[in-house]
């Protein structure tokens, strides 16, 4: 949609990247990871994917914003990593059935449509894994974050019977209300 294109944009517009810091979620979630290719969902100017890139996963970044992909290419060139970076609306899903598999899929802060959580298993390698990682309900409850981003209790854990659920946990983190899941594609 091009209105998410300009509220993005808009964002990474005047944006400086300094000392940008990956998701603890995905660092301290690495002994899951199978294989060596990663595809982030959603991943905006690439804090998770650069913080992958460094430890030598071959990691391609999917967002809907040119400049966010500006700023993520800017901080590959800081950090001396690579990341292919790929300008898509992710509602889009012909194009997203376009791109070859991966071994891991990571999503931060970005809930997925149901229509693209269905079809996530087809772009996953054998033993290839989802993680998932973003606000649950009590983030709107608690903080008025709108409730359409806001993952329900078990929201995703059903929509696929290709994928098996490895881990989840439900929490809170500076006054944040999250869930993180990992799945598995099932052989």
């Amino acid at each position: 949609m091009k209105a998410d294109q300009v509220k993005w944009d808009s964002k990474y517009n005047n944006q400086e990247l300094i000392d940008q810091q990956e998701d603890p979620f995905f660092s301290d979630s690495l002994a899951y990871f199978s294989g060596s290719s990663v595809l982030d969902l959603a991943g905006g100017c690439g804090e998770n994917s650069i913080y992958l890139a460094s430890k030598d996963y071959r990691v391609s970044l999917i967002d809907i914003s040119p400049k966010a992909l500006v700023l993520l290419e800017n901080q590959c060139l800081i950090y001396n990593v690579q990341v292919k970076g790929i300008q898509m609306d992710l509602d889009e899903l012909e194009l997203f059935q376009k791109l070859p598999c991966f071994d891991n899929i990571i999503i931060s802060y970005f809930k997925p449509s149901y229509d693209l959580w269905k079809i996530l298993h087809t772009k996953l390698n054998q033993n290839g894994r989802i993680f998932l990682h973003t606000y649950n309900v009590q983030q709107h409850f608690k903080k008025g974050f709108p409730l359409k981003f806001c993952l329900m209790p078990d929201e995703y854990r059903t929509l696929s019977d290709q994928l098996t659920l490895i881990q989840h946990k439900d929490y809170s983190t500076n006054n944040n209300y999250i869930d993180s899941y990992i799945f598995e594609k099932i052989v």
